[in-house]
């Protein structure tokens, strides 16, 4: 494993599992203590054992629960897959929050780096759903040519922090 997927893991998988893991362990330590007697002599250590043992197994569970649920939530429902995410809408012609001008440069910079043609106004206006799965493939694109940028690492890591923070702070809560 690289190094940084070895931060990513860590600040975008660990950090939000500790976070949200707390109340799991919580309720691990009033099922010890009200449901668990251990007798003293030769076993005492067990139950401190068992306690390290649940506790090493629910951080690890609570790391793939909140990517899944995480992931289930924002990329599959807030996002409908890749369809609905911020740098796919925003390349649209139909969307106003980057102006047309920079929206032609960023077309032209996209065909002439990665040979994709992305939609006129009227082609999209006809086929909203193909232009986006074509400016999917060209993020894409953009992201692997960037995937050693430093900034591009930590916004990676920064999302995924949040994203998986959201989705174990509905298993915390509950």
């Amino acid at each position: 494993m690289s190094s940084i997927e070895k931060t990513y893991s860590r600040q975008a998988r660990y950090y939000p599992a500790v976070l949200t893991v707390i109340p799991v362990l919580f309720l691990f330590n009033v099922i010890r203590e009200y449901m668990v007697v251990f007798p003293e002599g030769l076993f005492i250590f067990l139950p401190y054992l068992i306690q390290v043992g649940l506790s090493g197994a629910a951080f690890c569970f609570q790391i793939q629960l909140n990517r899944l649920l995480s992931k289930e939530i924002f990329q599959k429902r807030v996002f409908n897959g890749e369809l609905n995410r911020p740098t796919t809408v925003q390349l649209l012609w139909s969307n106003d929050t980057i102006d047309n001008h920079m929206k032609l440069m960023l077309h032209n910079k996209i065909k002439s780096l990665f040979d994709i043609s992305l939609f006129s106004m009227e082609t999209e206006s006809k086929d909203i759903y193909s232009a986006k799965r074509l400016i999917i493939v060209a993020v894409s694109q953009i992201q692997n040519s960037l995937r050693d940028n430093t900034q591009q690492v930590q916004h990676n890591r920064e999302y995924g922090f949040w994203r998986n923070l959201a989705g174990g702070s509905l298993i915390a809560t509950f």
